[in-house]
């Protein structure tokens, strides 16, 4: 793995946590003020059992997603990039 394919893929991973906010249900998104709010409040949910507890899945599915979208996107770049 290349420099570049590997900040794509972090990139990619970094941006999937953010964009969990957006693929939460209603009832979680009513308790945070925003995505700001989610953010620094997000290790603390993390933590917690029950409901809240597929926020975790969706942020680690969100960043697993974004990591291999920037991955996929790099390789594609190069293949395009050689012909």
């Amino acid at each position: 793995m290349d420099k570049k394919t590997l900040i794509l893929t972090i990139i990619g991973a970094l941006s999937g946590i953010p964009l969990s906010y957006y693929l939460q249900s209603d009832s979680v998104q009513n308790q945070f003020e925003g995505i700001d709010d989610y953010l620094t409040g997000l290790w603390s949910v993390l933590d917690k059992p029950g409901p809240l507890g597929r926020v975790r899945m969706v942020v680690i599915g969100s960043a697993i997603a974004g990591s291999i979208l920037g991955g996929t996107l790099d390789f594609l770049w190069h293949l395009i990039k050689k012909n």
